[in-house]
């Protein structure tokens, strides 16, 4: 089992990195639920893919997708994966607005 510390978690509760306990950092999709800042997972080993991380501290299942792994630093800082940054609000699209000109 790998020990991971949740050190970042998206605005809109898709994506978390995490530092695992080698000290390098990994950003995963979260398919069931989000674990809270700073809580503490267990579960597989750091791989592109599906994988299952629990909550030391509550015993809640994740069901996670792992998209980058193995950083030495936070591995897309305040950009956030994709350029989506990882506590910023939500986008909104304007695509329906009406020009009132």
């Amino acid at each position: 089992m790998h020990k991971y510390r949740v050190v970042e978690r998206w605005s809109d509760g898709s994506r978390i990195e995490l530092r695992c306990q080698t000290g390098l950092y990994h950003v995963v999709r979260v398919l069931s639920g989000t674990p809270a800042a700073n809580a503490t997972l267990i579960g597989d080993k750091p791989h592109l893919g599906f994988g299952m991380l629990a909550c030391s501290l509550s015993g809640r299942i994740f069901r996670v997708i792992f998209e980058s792994i193995s950083h030495a630093g936070l591995s897309f800082g305040r950009q956030g994966l994709h350029g989506i940054a990882p506590n910023a609000p939500a986008a909104v699209s304007h695509s329906s607005a009406v020009n009132a000109t």
